[in-house]
């Protein structure tokens, strides 16, 4: 599961990661690297994250990193959200069972 909240007018930005079944949801603002945490990243998944966030440059403070970030989890993730379909509405969800319903 991943979310990217990019909440542009109100700050901070946000990405949620949660990699495994183990349950272990990973936040983090944008710019911020996701190993920032004091869980213990035992998928490699997160670190693998970090570093297609590294290299698009999106571990920083300074202009564009909410579309560094965009970029880095499509990237890293195999995630396509065309421009378009975020502009009209046309977003892929997927609907999931409450575990405790």
């Amino acid at each position: 599961m991943v979310c990217l909240n990019p909440n542009i007018a109100v700050q901070p930005c946000w990405l949620a990661y949660a990699p495994g079944a183990d349950g272990k949801v990973w936040f983090t603002e944008f710019g911020d690297s996701p190993l920032n945490s004091r869980k213990v990243d035992t998928t490699g998944k997160v670190a693998a994250l970090d570093a297609a966030l590294r290299a698009t440059g999106a571990v920083n403070r300074g202009p564009g990193v909410p579309a560094a970030v965009w970029q880095a989890v499509g990237d890293c993730l195999g995630i396509r959200v065309p421009r378009v379909d975020v502009e009209e509405g046309n977003l892929p969800i997927a609907l999931l069972e409450d575990p405790y319903a």
